[in-house]
């Protein structure tokens, strides 16, 4: 039994990222932590990696159907780094005085177009620079990168994986 199986990395990859979105809500309901925007926008990428990971363990059954999982695994993957990116970059380089608040995610949706609102929430806001967690030196905006970085390596494997079904 090799671990590179197709149906064992979308197992992996929807494990990892059920344990991480569960994490994300034990730090806000145990812990208090109350997530900005692009937190927010990562927890939606890790339910979709999740959710299409299962829907790649069911759906899987050929060469074709493994590439179009394993590229939207990518997409999400990937726009998970460029969030949790900038979420990182706000952190270290920005300064309080720079940045606006932001409304809620519901504010944002009634008031804006579609473009802005993507626009808004990657631009951040005060609550996106704030570290209120810190583990081995990373905030969770840095674990989170580290995560979804793992979790692209992962996706890319599975698209690079010849077997038959």
């Amino acid at each position: 039994m090799k671990f590179g199986r197709p149906h064992h990395l979308l197992l992996s990859i929807g494990s990892v990222s059920g344990a991480l979105l569960s994490f994300g809500y034990y730090l806000e309901f145990a812990e208090g932590l109350s997530p900005c925007l692009l937190c927010i926008m990562q927890r939606y990428c890790y339910f979709f990696l999740i959710f299409f990971a299962a829907a790649g363990l069911v759906l899987i059954k050929s060469r074709a159907s493994q590439l179009v999982i394993s590229l939207v695994l990518t997409l999400f993957s990937s726009l998970g780094i460029v969030l949790a990116s900038r979420q990182i970059w706000l952190q270290r380089f920005s300064t309080q005085e720079s940045l606006e608040c932001i409304p809620s995610l519901n504010f944002l949706i009634e008031t804006l177009p579609w473009d802005q609102i993507f626009y808004k929430i990657y631009l951040g806001g005060t609550d996106c620079a704030k570290v209120d967690w810190v583990f081995l030196g990373g905030s969770i905006a840095d674990w989170s990168a580290a995560w979804f970085a793992l979790l692209l390596l992962a996706s890319v494997t599975l698209s690079l994986r010849r077997e038959d079904f």
